[in-house]
């Protein structure tokens, strides 16, 4: 195979992807070594073993903003060791010498495109015989998880749980989009024509109390109902810059809306009435949902 050296640009959207795109507390981690597991890494029985933890940080690092430069040059050296060892050592007579310095790409990077730059940096990289062993190769891995995670509907996808019914192929998965699209026609129409949303489906009633605090001039981010133990409360997030008075106003509307009891309780930065909650986005929400990349 032939191969080439990527540009600076090439690795510096590598590296901002491994930033962008972990979810929230989360770092894309890529082991530096190989190392055989030892035997008290794993015990059976348990999640882990007494020496999981140690052995994770002999060979294991996560990109953060302080080494970013230091993951771009780790990169950029394994695709030279490629382009050596396809040409012989050519890579000093055909390029100029050039350090690594990370630069923020502030805007939110398209997933696909990250995933097509990945597979491109791979094939000019893997030319020697060290590649599926390099500390290059592990953050590939790595990163190719996050891309896959963050396409668009990857998350609300079936088949996390296969069963006799989930829509598995082409015809199948397009006729649950085509029945979601149309029972959200008809809870879109049961809400225009519903005073009181109580009596309806919990996604009318979360979509009709958003239309209707927005109607009421409120800056909505999203309303939906929290899971697990908090599946029965209604959530509901306000933009950066909406005033406590604001967050008391969508609380006694989605109170009346949905029949629920009135109380005063509050605690912290959310204002609660019997299972509704208000907030405030934080910034690491606002900065996702307006495309931001990491500071």
């Amino acid at each position: 195979m032939s191969a080439w050296i990527v540009s600076k640009r090439h690795i510096d959207v590598l590296v901002n992807a491994a930033l962008q795109f972990p979810a929230y507390g989360s770092k894309l981690r890529f082991a530096i070594k190989e190392r055989k597991p030892l035997p008290t890494d794993h015990m059976r029985g348990e999640p882990w073993g007494p020496t999981s933890i140690r052995s994770f940080r002999e060979i294991m690092r996560e990109v953060t903003r302080e080494n970013a430069s230091d993951v771009g040059a780790l990169l950029w050296a394994e695709n030279v060791k490629s382009y050596d060892h396809r040409y012989d050592g050519r890579y000093k007579e055909d390029h100029p010498t050039e350090a690594y310095v990370f630069k923020q790409i502030s805007s939110r990077l398209e997933p696909l495109v990250v995933l097509r730059a990945l597979a491109s940096y791979e094939y000019q990289s893997c030319e020697h015989p060290g590649w599926t062993s390099s500390a290059a190769y592990s953050f590939c891995q790595s990163l190719r998880k996050w891309c896959i995670e963050v396409l668009p509907g990857y998350s609300d996808a079936p088949g996390w749980s296969v069963a006799d019914d989930t829509p598995v192929t082409v015809h199948e998965f397009a006729r649950m989009r085509a029945l979601e699209e149309q029972k959200k026609r008809d809870e879109a129409e049961a809400l225009a024509k519903a005073a009181v949303l109580k009596d309806l489906p919990r996604r009318a009633q979360s979509a009709g109390v958003k239309q209707k605090l927005r109607a009421a001039g409120l800056k909505v981010v999203s309303v939906g109902w929290g899971r697990g133990t908090a599946s029965s409360w209604l959530e509901i997030t306000l933009e950066q810059g909406s005033t406590r008075e604001d967050e008391r106003k969508a609380n006694d509307m989605a109170v009346e809306l949905l029949g629920r009891r009135r109380n005063d309780s509050s605690g912290g930065d959310t204002i609660f009435s019997e299972n509704v909650s208000v907030h405030v986005e934080s910034d690491h929400a606002r900065d996702k949902r307006l495309g931001k990349g990491p500071a």
